[in-house]
């Protein structure tokens, strides 16, 4: 069976499979960095971005003992956890004024 088989044909072979191989274990990254190589070569086309890229900004938070009106924003159950909220804060803030 090996005696019809060139040495040319073998290593054909063993650099096809190799190559399969890697391919099969590093192909995404594989695929990942010729993607990246393409977008360098075209400067002229915009990579595709999303929106702004920066996250909103969270809702100001009361400071302890300042007062804050529940339903600011129409919605009764969220003013009330607010309220619980900064009501804890200023709790937390006696509690570690007295430890002092």
């Amino acid at each position: 069976m090996f005696d019809q088989v060139s040495a040319s044909e073998a290593v054909k072979w063993a650099v096809l499979v190799f190559a399969a191989g890697f391919i099969g274990f590093f192909g995404k990254s594989l695929g990942k960095a010729i993607l990246s190589v393409l977008r360098k070569g075209r400067d002229d086309v915009p990579a595709p971005s999303k929106a702004s890229g920066y996250l909103p900004r969270p809702p100001a938070r009361p400071h302890p003992g300042e007062e804050i009106e529940p339903g600011q924003d129409g919605s009764k159950r969220n003013g009330e956890k607010v309220a619980k909220k900064a009501l804890k804060a200023q709790e937390k803030a006696m509690k570690k004024q007295g430890k002092k």
